[in-house]
Protein backbone atom coordinates (compact mmCIF):
# COMPACT_ATOMS: atom_id res chain seq x y z
CA UNK A 1 0.00 0.00 0.00
CA UNK A 2 1.10 3.58 -0.62
CA UNK A 3 0.17 4.64 2.91
CA UNK A 4 2.74 4.21 5.69
CA UNK A 5 1.87 1.53 8.22
CA UNK A 6 2.30 3.65 11.37
CA UNK A 7 2.41 7.43 11.85
CA UNK A 8 3.42 9.22 15.02
CA UNK A 9 1.18 12.22 15.77
CA UNK A 10 2.35 14.92 18.20
CA UNK A 11 1.23 18.43 19.14
CA UNK A 12 3.92 20.75 20.53
CA UNK A 13 4.65 24.18 21.88
CA UNK A 14 8.09 25.31 23.11
CA UNK A 15 9.40 21.77 23.56
CA UNK A 16 13.07 22.15 22.59
CA UNK A 17 14.23 20.57 25.87
CA UNK A 18 12.35 17.30 25.33
CA UNK A 19 11.46 17.00 21.67
CA UNK A 20 14.58 15.29 20.33
CA UNK A 21 14.31 12.37 22.76
CA UNK A 22 10.64 11.85 21.95
CA UNK A 23 11.15 11.88 18.18
CA UNK A 24 14.16 9.59 18.37
CA UNK A 25 12.17 7.05 20.38
CA UNK A 26 9.33 7.19 17.84
CA UNK A 27 11.68 6.87 14.87
CA UNK A 28 12.50 3.33 15.93
CA UNK A 29 8.86 2.27 15.49
CA UNK A 30 7.07 4.66 13.16
CA UNK A 31 7.21 5.22 9.40
CA UNK A 32 6.21 8.87 9.62
CA UNK A 33 6.65 11.64 12.20
CA UNK A 34 3.90 14.28 12.25
CA UNK A 35 4.35 17.38 14.43
CA UNK A 36 1.73 20.11 14.78
CA UNK A 37 3.06 23.29 16.38
CA UNK A 38 0.67 25.49 18.37
CA UNK A 39 2.83 28.59 18.71
CA UNK A 40 6.43 27.80 19.65
CA UNK A 41 8.90 30.65 20.13
CA UNK A 42 11.97 28.45 20.68
CA UNK A 43 13.79 25.93 18.44
CA UNK A 44 10.97 23.35 18.50
CA UNK A 45 10.09 23.59 14.81
CA UNK A 46 13.75 23.53 13.74
CA UNK A 47 14.47 20.43 15.82
CA UNK A 48 11.39 18.63 14.48
CA UNK A 49 12.35 19.31 10.86
CA UNK A 50 15.99 18.35 11.45
CA UNK A 51 14.83 14.95 12.71
CA UNK A 52 12.66 14.33 9.65
CA UNK A 53 9.24 15.29 11.00
CA UNK A 54 6.59 16.81 8.77
CA UNK A 55 5.61 20.04 10.55
CA UNK A 56 2.36 21.98 10.27
CA UNK A 57 0.81 24.74 12.38
CA UNK A 58 -2.40 25.15 14.34
CA UNK A 59 -3.37 28.19 16.47
CA UNK A 60 -3.80 27.42 20.18
CA UNK A 61 -7.43 27.80 21.32
CA UNK A 62 -7.40 26.53 24.94
CA UNK A 63 -8.49 23.09 23.78
CA UNK A 64 -6.07 20.18 23.73
CA UNK A 65 -8.48 17.99 21.76
CA UNK A 66 -8.73 20.51 18.94
CA UNK A 67 -4.95 20.50 18.54
CA UNK A 68 -4.69 16.74 18.99
CA UNK A 69 -7.32 16.13 16.31
CA UNK A 70 -5.35 18.28 13.89
CA UNK A 71 -2.40 15.92 14.34
CA UNK A 72 -4.67 13.02 13.34
CA UNK A 73 -5.79 14.86 10.24
CA UNK A 74 -2.17 15.41 9.23
CA UNK A 75 -1.15 11.75 9.72
CA UNK A 76 -1.16 9.52 6.63
CA UNK A 77 -0.52 6.08 8.14
CA UNK A 78 -2.99 3.21 8.39
CA UNK A 79 -2.41 3.37 12.13
CA UNK A 80 -1.47 6.32 14.31
CA UNK A 81 0.60 6.41 17.52
CA UNK A 82 -0.06 9.43 19.73
CA UNK A 83 2.88 10.82 21.71
CA UNK A 84 3.74 14.02 23.55
CA UNK A 85 7.14 15.73 23.49
CA UNK A 86 7.81 14.92 27.16
CA UNK A 87 7.15 11.23 26.52
CA UNK A 88 9.18 8.33 25.13
CA UNK A 89 7.98 5.20 23.33
CA UNK A 90 9.78 2.16 24.75
CA UNK A 91 9.59 -1.02 22.67
CA UNK A 92 12.28 -3.70 23.03
CA UNK A 93 10.82 -5.71 20.11
CA UNK A 94 9.55 -3.45 17.30
CA UNK A 95 8.67 -6.42 15.11
CA UNK A 96 6.24 -7.67 17.74
CA UNK A 97 4.42 -4.33 17.65
CA UNK A 98 4.23 -4.20 13.87
CA UNK A 99 2.85 -7.73 13.82
CA UNK A 100 -0.07 -6.46 15.92
CA UNK A 101 -0.97 -3.84 13.31
CA UNK A 102 -3.12 -6.08 11.15
CA UNK A 103 -6.62 -4.60 10.65
CA UNK A 104 -9.35 -6.76 12.17
CA UNK A 105 -13.11 -6.83 11.55
CA UNK A 106 -13.71 -3.65 13.60
CA UNK A 107 -11.02 -1.55 11.91
CA UNK A 108 -10.51 1.41 12.27
CA UNK A 109 -12.25 1.18 15.66
CA UNK A 110 -9.40 -0.91 17.02
CA UNK A 111 -6.46 0.07 19.16
CA UNK A 112 -3.69 -0.97 21.50
CA UNK A 113 -3.87 0.07 25.15
CA UNK A 114 -0.34 0.73 26.42
CA UNK A 115 0.99 1.23 29.95
CA UNK A 116 1.91 4.88 30.56
CA UNK A 117 4.42 5.47 33.36
CA UNK A 118 4.61 8.93 34.90
CA UNK A 119 8.22 9.12 36.05
CA UNK A 120 10.66 11.60 37.55
CA UNK A 121 13.71 12.71 35.62
CA UNK A 122 15.82 10.22 37.60
CA UNK A 123 13.55 7.36 36.57
CA UNK A 124 11.34 6.89 39.63
CA UNK A 125 7.77 5.88 38.82
CA UNK A 126 5.13 8.24 40.20
CA UNK A 127 2.03 6.50 38.87
CA UNK A 128 0.84 4.36 35.97
CA UNK A 129 -2.27 3.99 33.87
CA UNK A 130 -3.42 2.34 30.65
CA UNK A 131 -4.11 4.46 27.57
CA UNK A 132 -5.13 3.71 24.00
CA UNK A 133 -2.16 5.25 22.18
CA UNK A 134 -2.13 3.29 18.90
CA UNK A 135 -5.32 3.02 16.85
CA UNK A 136 -6.76 2.98 13.36
CA UNK A 137 -6.27 6.25 11.52
CA UNK A 138 -9.66 7.64 10.50
CA UNK A 139 -10.01 11.22 11.80
CA UNK A 140 -13.53 11.55 10.45
CA UNK A 141 -14.76 8.74 12.70
CA UNK A 142 -12.22 8.69 15.56
CA UNK A 143 -11.34 11.85 17.46
CA UNK A 144 -10.40 13.25 20.84
CA UNK A 145 -12.89 14.99 23.12
CA UNK A 146 -12.38 17.19 26.19
CA UNK A 147 -10.51 20.45 26.47
CA UNK A 148 -7.84 18.85 28.71
CA UNK A 149 -6.79 15.25 29.50
CA UNK A 150 -8.59 14.41 26.28
CA UNK A 151 -10.01 10.97 25.54
CA UNK A 152 -10.30 9.10 22.27
CA UNK A 153 -13.91 8.56 21.15
CA UNK A 154 -15.76 7.04 18.23
CA UNK A 155 -17.85 9.57 16.29
CA UNK A 156 -19.76 6.83 14.46
CA UNK A 157 -23.05 5.77 16.17
CA UNK A 158 -22.81 2.42 14.40
CA UNK A 159 -19.50 1.71 16.16
CA UNK A 160 -19.80 3.34 19.60
CA UNK A 161 -16.87 1.48 21.17
CA UNK A 162 -13.19 1.23 20.35
CA UNK A 163 -11.97 -2.35 20.64
CA UNK A 164 -8.73 -1.92 22.59
CA UNK A 165 -6.30 -4.76 23.26
CA UNK A 166 -3.92 -4.44 26.19
CA UNK A 167 -0.37 -4.62 24.82
CA UNK A 168 2.37 -4.61 27.46
CA UNK A 169 5.37 -5.10 25.15
CA UNK A 170 5.32 -1.35 24.47
CA UNK A 171 5.07 1.32 27.13
CA UNK A 172 5.20 5.10 27.30
CA UNK A 173 7.47 7.02 29.68
CA UNK A 174 6.10 10.45 30.65
CA UNK A 175 8.32 13.04 32.38
CA UNK A 176 5.80 15.88 32.64
CA UNK A 177 4.86 15.24 36.28
CA UNK A 178 8.39 15.41 37.60
CA UNK A 179 8.01 18.26 40.11
CA UNK A 180 10.86 20.29 38.68
CA UNK A 181 9.62 19.86 35.09
CA UNK A 182 6.07 20.63 36.18
CA UNK A 183 7.19 23.82 37.92
CA UNK A 184 9.61 25.05 35.28
CA UNK A 185 7.15 24.54 32.45
CA UNK A 186 4.35 26.21 34.45
CA UNK A 187 1.97 23.43 33.55
CA UNK A 188 -0.49 24.33 36.30
CA UNK A 189 -1.09 27.75 34.77
CA UNK A 190 -2.27 26.06 31.60
CA UNK A 191 -3.93 22.89 32.89
CA UNK A 192 -5.58 23.83 36.18
CA UNK A 193 -8.17 26.30 34.78
CA UNK A 194 -9.11 23.81 32.06
CA UNK A 195 -9.51 20.95 34.56
CA UNK A 196 -11.62 23.12 36.87
CA UNK A 197 -13.81 24.14 33.93
CA UNK A 198 -14.19 20.50 32.86
CA UNK A 199 -15.20 19.49 36.38
CA UNK A 200 -17.85 22.22 36.44
CA UNK A 201 -19.17 20.87 33.15
CA UNK A 202 -19.15 17.22 34.34
CA UNK A 203 -19.26 17.23 38.15
CA UNK A 204 -20.25 13.55 38.40
CA UNK A 205 -17.24 12.19 36.49
CA UNK A 206 -14.63 10.73 38.88
CA UNK A 207 -11.78 11.36 36.46
CA UNK A 208 -11.98 15.14 36.86
CA UNK A 209 -11.73 14.74 40.64
CA UNK A 210 -8.63 12.61 40.11
CA UNK A 211 -7.01 15.08 37.73
CA UNK A 212 -7.83 18.02 39.98
CA UNK A 213 -6.50 16.17 43.04
CA UNK A 214 -3.30 15.37 41.20
CA UNK A 215 -2.79 19.00 40.19
CA UNK A 216 -3.33 20.13 43.78
CA UNK A 217 -0.87 17.48 45.01
CA UNK A 218 1.76 18.67 42.54
CA UNK A 219 1.23 22.22 43.77
CA UNK A 220 1.67 21.14 47.39
CA UNK A 221 -2.01 21.79 48.21
CA UNK A 222 -2.33 18.45 49.98
CA UNK A 223 -5.56 19.04 51.91
CA UNK A 224 -7.36 20.12 48.75
CA UNK A 225 -5.92 17.11 46.91
CA UNK A 226 -7.19 14.74 49.62
CA UNK A 227 -10.66 16.29 49.42
CA UNK A 228 -10.82 15.84 45.64
CA UNK A 229 -9.65 12.24 45.84
CA UNK A 230 -12.30 11.52 48.48
CA UNK A 231 -15.05 13.06 46.33
CA UNK A 232 -13.83 11.12 43.31
CA UNK A 233 -13.77 7.83 45.22
CA UNK A 234 -17.35 8.33 46.36
CA UNK A 235 -18.43 8.95 42.75
CA UNK A 236 -16.40 6.02 41.40
CA UNK A 237 -17.81 3.56 43.93
CA UNK A 238 -21.35 4.74 43.20
CA UNK A 239 -20.77 4.09 39.50
CA UNK A 240 -19.30 0.65 40.18
CA UNK A 241 -22.17 -0.41 42.44
CA UNK A 242 -24.65 0.75 39.80
CA UNK A 243 -23.06 -1.50 37.21
CA UNK A 244 -20.66 1.03 35.73
CA UNK A 245 -16.94 0.77 35.12
CA UNK A 246 -14.15 1.02 37.69
CA UNK A 247 -12.28 3.69 35.72
CA UNK A 248 -9.90 5.75 37.87
CA UNK A 249 -10.76 3.84 41.03
CA UNK A 250 -7.23 2.53 41.48
CA UNK A 251 -5.69 5.93 40.71
CA UNK A 252 -8.02 7.72 43.14
CA UNK A 253 -7.19 5.23 45.89
CA UNK A 254 -3.45 5.51 45.39
CA UNK A 255 -3.69 9.31 45.28
CA UNK A 256 -5.88 9.43 48.36
CA UNK A 257 -3.56 7.18 50.34
CA UNK A 258 -0.55 9.27 49.34
CA UNK A 259 -2.34 12.50 50.31
CA UNK A 260 -3.30 11.01 53.67
CA UNK A 261 0.33 10.08 54.25
CA UNK A 262 1.38 13.62 53.32
CA UNK A 263 -1.01 14.99 55.92
CA UNK A 264 0.43 12.61 58.51
CA UNK A 265 -3.01 11.21 59.19
CA UNK A 266 -3.69 7.68 57.87
CA UNK A 267 -7.37 7.49 57.01
CA UNK A 268 -9.26 4.43 58.32
CA UNK A 269 -12.21 5.04 55.97
CA UNK A 270 -9.84 5.20 53.02
CA UNK A 271 -8.22 1.95 54.09
CA UNK A 272 -11.66 0.32 54.23
CA UNK A 273 -12.30 1.44 50.65
CA UNK A 274 -8.92 0.11 49.60
CA UNK A 275 -9.73 -3.22 51.26
CA UNK A 276 -12.96 -3.45 49.29
CA UNK A 277 -11.13 -2.53 46.10
CA UNK A 278 -8.60 -5.30 46.70
CA UNK A 279 -11.40 -7.79 47.35
CA UNK A 280 -12.70 -7.06 43.85
CA UNK A 281 -9.38 -6.45 42.08
CA UNK A 282 -6.88 -8.52 44.02
CA UNK A 283 -4.09 -8.29 41.44
CA UNK A 284 -3.59 -4.53 41.89
CA UNK A 285 -0.07 -4.64 43.33
CA UNK A 286 0.23 -0.85 43.59
CA UNK A 287 -2.79 -0.57 45.88
CA UNK A 288 -1.56 -3.49 48.00
CA UNK A 289 1.70 -1.59 48.51
CA UNK A 290 -0.06 1.72 49.27
CA UNK A 291 -2.20 -0.03 51.89
CA UNK A 292 0.88 -1.71 53.38
CA UNK A 293 2.61 1.64 53.80
CA UNK A 294 -0.44 3.11 55.53
CA UNK A 295 -0.75 0.13 57.86
CA UNK A 296 2.89 0.48 58.84
CA UNK A 297 2.25 4.14 59.69
CA UNK A 298 -0.73 3.02 61.77
CA UNK A 299 1.68 0.75 63.70
CA UNK A 300 0.10 -2.42 62.29
CA UNK A 301 3.26 -3.94 60.78
CA UNK A 302 2.04 -7.55 60.70
CA UNK A 303 -0.96 -6.56 58.60
CA UNK A 304 1.37 -4.44 56.46
CA UNK A 305 3.62 -7.43 55.84
CA UNK A 306 0.66 -9.52 54.70
CA UNK A 307 -0.21 -6.79 52.17
CA UNK A 308 3.38 -6.78 50.90
CA UNK A 309 3.12 -10.53 50.38
CA UNK A 310 -0.12 -9.98 48.44
CA UNK A 311 1.57 -7.35 46.28
CA UNK A 312 4.40 -9.79 45.57
CA UNK A 313 1.88 -12.48 44.63
CA UNK A 314 0.10 -10.06 42.27
CA UNK A 315 3.40 -9.24 40.57
CA UNK A 316 4.09 -12.95 40.11
CA UNK A 317 0.96 -13.31 37.97
CA UNK A 318 1.46 -13.35 34.19
CA UNK A 319 0.79 -9.83 32.93
CA UNK A 320 -2.28 -10.92 30.98
CA UNK A 321 -3.95 -11.96 34.26
CA UNK A 322 -3.26 -8.70 36.12
CA UNK A 323 -6.22 -6.31 36.37
CA UNK A 324 -3.96 -3.25 35.99
CA UNK A 325 -0.37 -2.58 34.99
CA UNK A 326 1.73 -2.12 38.12
CA UNK A 327 4.32 0.60 38.50
CA UNK A 328 6.27 -1.93 40.57
CA UNK A 329 7.22 -3.74 37.37
CA UNK A 330 9.17 -0.64 36.37
CA UNK A 331 10.40 0.11 39.90
CA UNK A 332 11.06 -3.32 41.40
CA UNK A 333 13.00 -2.22 44.49
CA UNK A 334 10.10 -0.34 46.07
CA UNK A 335 8.49 -3.52 47.37
CA UNK A 336 11.58 -5.10 49.02
CA UNK A 337 12.54 -1.72 50.46
CA UNK A 338 9.12 -1.42 52.10
CA UNK A 339 9.44 -5.02 53.28
CA UNK A 340 12.70 -4.10 55.02
CA UNK A 341 11.11 -1.13 56.80
CA UNK A 342 8.19 -3.30 57.87
CA UNK A 343 10.49 -6.01 59.21
CA UNK A 344 12.26 -3.33 61.28
CA UNK A 345 8.88 -2.31 62.70
CA UNK A 346 8.30 -5.98 63.59
CA UNK A 347 11.76 -6.08 65.25
CA UNK A 348 12.83 -8.85 62.89
CA UNK A 349 16.17 -7.13 62.51
CA UNK A 350 18.28 -9.87 60.95
CA UNK A 351 15.71 -10.38 58.16
CA UNK A 352 15.46 -6.62 57.59
CA UNK A 353 19.24 -6.32 57.43
CA UNK A 354 19.43 -9.04 54.79
CA UNK A 355 16.71 -7.34 52.71
CA UNK A 356 18.41 -3.94 52.96
CA UNK A 357 21.71 -5.37 51.75
CA UNK A 358 20.03 -6.81 48.66
CA UNK A 359 18.36 -3.45 47.99
CA UNK A 360 21.61 -1.51 48.47
CA UNK A 361 23.39 -3.80 46.00
CA UNK A 362 20.77 -3.13 43.29
CA UNK A 363 19.64 0.43 44.03
CA UNK A 364 20.95 3.18 41.74
CA UNK A 365 22.63 6.20 43.31
CA UNK A 366 20.16 8.75 41.92
CA UNK A 367 17.01 7.20 43.43
CA UNK A 368 15.34 8.54 46.58
CA UNK A 369 15.28 6.87 49.98
CA UNK A 370 19.03 6.48 50.50
CA UNK A 371 19.35 8.48 53.77
CA UNK A 372 16.83 6.40 55.68
CA UNK A 373 18.04 3.18 54.09
CA UNK A 374 21.72 3.75 54.93
CA UNK A 375 21.04 4.93 58.45
CA UNK A 376 18.91 1.88 59.15
CA UNK A 377 21.48 -0.48 57.61
CA UNK A 378 24.33 1.06 59.63
CA UNK A 379 22.28 0.90 62.82
CA UNK A 380 21.44 -2.75 62.19
CA UNK A 381 25.09 -3.55 61.47
CA UNK A 382 25.99 -2.15 64.88
CA UNK A 383 23.15 -3.92 66.68
CA UNK A 384 23.87 -7.25 64.95
CA UNK A 385 27.64 -6.95 65.43
CA UNK A 386 28.49 -7.03 61.71
CA UNK A 387 31.93 -5.44 61.97
CA UNK A 388 32.92 -6.72 58.53
CA UNK A 389 30.29 -4.84 56.54
CA UNK A 390 29.90 -1.74 58.72
CA UNK A 391 32.86 0.21 57.22
CA UNK A 392 31.53 -0.19 53.66
CA UNK A 393 28.06 0.96 54.73
CA UNK A 394 29.55 4.00 56.44
CA UNK A 395 31.63 4.73 53.32
CA UNK A 396 28.41 4.88 51.33
CA UNK A 397 26.78 7.09 53.95
CA UNK A 398 29.56 9.69 54.13
CA UNK A 399 29.96 9.62 50.35
CA UNK A 400 26.53 11.14 49.83
CA UNK A 401 25.51 14.76 50.39
CA UNK A 402 21.94 14.03 51.47
CA UNK A 403 22.67 11.91 54.54
CA UNK A 404 23.21 13.00 58.12
CA UNK A 405 26.58 12.18 59.65
CA UNK A 406 25.05 11.35 63.04
CA UNK A 407 25.44 7.62 62.42
CA UNK A 408 29.23 8.11 62.03
CA UNK A 409 29.53 9.39 65.57
CA UNK A 410 27.17 6.67 66.86
CA UNK A 411 29.37 4.02 65.18
CA UNK A 412 32.54 5.51 66.67
CA UNK A 413 30.97 5.62 70.13
CA UNK A 414 29.85 2.02 69.69
CA UNK A 415 33.41 0.89 68.85
CA UNK A 416 35.27 3.24 71.19
CA UNK A 417 36.08 0.47 73.67
CA UNK A 418 38.37 -0.99 70.98
CA UNK A 419 40.56 2.07 70.52
CA UNK A 420 42.60 0.75 67.57
CA UNK A 421 39.51 -0.34 65.66
CA UNK A 422 37.76 2.96 66.35
CA UNK A 423 40.78 4.97 65.24
CA UNK A 424 41.13 2.94 62.02
CA UNK A 425 37.43 3.49 61.27
CA UNK A 426 37.66 7.22 62.01
CA UNK A 427 40.74 7.72 59.84
CA UNK A 428 39.13 5.79 57.00
CA UNK A 429 35.96 7.91 57.07
CA UNK A 430 37.83 11.19 57.52
CA UNK A 431 40.03 10.39 54.50
CA UNK A 432 37.00 9.43 52.41
CA UNK A 433 34.86 12.51 53.05
CA UNK A 434 35.56 16.23 53.26
CA UNK A 435 32.21 16.51 55.02
CA UNK A 436 33.60 14.47 57.90
CA UNK A 437 36.84 16.46 57.92
CA UNK A 438 35.04 19.79 58.24
CA UNK A 439 32.85 18.95 61.25
CA UNK A 440 33.60 20.02 64.83
CA UNK A 441 32.96 16.41 65.88
CA UNK A 442 35.93 15.28 63.77
CA UNK A 443 38.27 17.45 65.85
CA UNK A 444 36.83 16.02 69.06
CA UNK A 445 37.24 12.42 67.86
CA UNK A 446 40.77 13.06 66.51
CA UNK A 447 41.81 14.24 69.96
CA UNK A 448 39.96 11.45 71.73
CA UNK A 449 41.48 8.70 69.58
CA UNK A 450 44.91 10.23 69.17
CA UNK A 451 44.49 10.39 65.40
CA UNK A 452 47.00 12.52 63.52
Amino acid sequence: MSRPLLSMAMMVRDEEAFLEGALMSAKLLCDELVVVDTGSTDRTVEIARDLGARVSFFPWCDDFSAARNETLRQARGQWVAVLDADERLICPHPDALRAMLAPGPDFPFEGLSLPVLNVTLDGQTISTFQSVRIFGNDPERLAYVGRVHNQLRSLDPAHPKIQARVFLDVHVIHYGYDKRVYRDRKKAERSLPLIEASMRDSPREPRWRYYLGREYALLGRTEEAAAQYAEGLALAWTQLRNGGSADFLSELLAGGLEAAAGLGAPDAALLNLATEHLRLFGSDADVWLAVAMQLRRLKLPLDALRCIDQAQAALALPTQHATVYSSLRAQPLRLPEERGHTLVALKRYAEAYDVFHRVIAAKSNDTPGWPELLNLACGLALDLGDAARLPDLLDRLVGRHDTSLDMVWVALEHTASDRERARALFERLRAASTRVQQTPEAEVWAARLGAS
